[in-house]
């Protein structure tokens, strides 16, 4: 007789009916038991057609959404090289970092 591989109080994985031997799992459920469910299977031909006909429109969607991250892409970028070039230019004539930006209280146009 061989070791049962878990003990007898671990019902999760195993059904107590044979104490001593190995047991049969739990979660198996017989085909006549699923047959009996009647689970139904309903053919919808506008959305069959739907999905075999829009291969194209999703191929475009993708390649639109593509297109339009590339260019969100592309605008931070040159947003970035255009940061950079104002810090080297800063930086070349001797210019404090924050020279060129405003206060809240200036740009409301009150006074110090």
């Amino acid at each position: 007789m061989q070791k049962a591989l878990y003990r007898d109080y671990d019902a999760l994985a195993y059904n107590p009916k044979h104490v001593g031997e190995e047991r049969g799992a739990i979660n198996y459920i017989k085909k006549t038991k699923q047959r009996q469910k009647g689970v139904e299977i309903v053919f919808d031909p506008k959305a069959h057609k739907d999905f075999v006909t829009g291969f194209r429109k999703r191929k475009q969607q993708r390649r639109k959404e593509a297109e339009k991250q590339i260019l969100k892409k592309s605008k931070a970028q040159r947003l970035e090289d255009r940061a950079q070039r104002r810090k080297e230019l800063k930086h070349q004539l001797g210019l404090p970092d924050d020279y060129g930006v405003q206060d809240s209280d200036t740009e409301r146009g009150e006074p110090y």
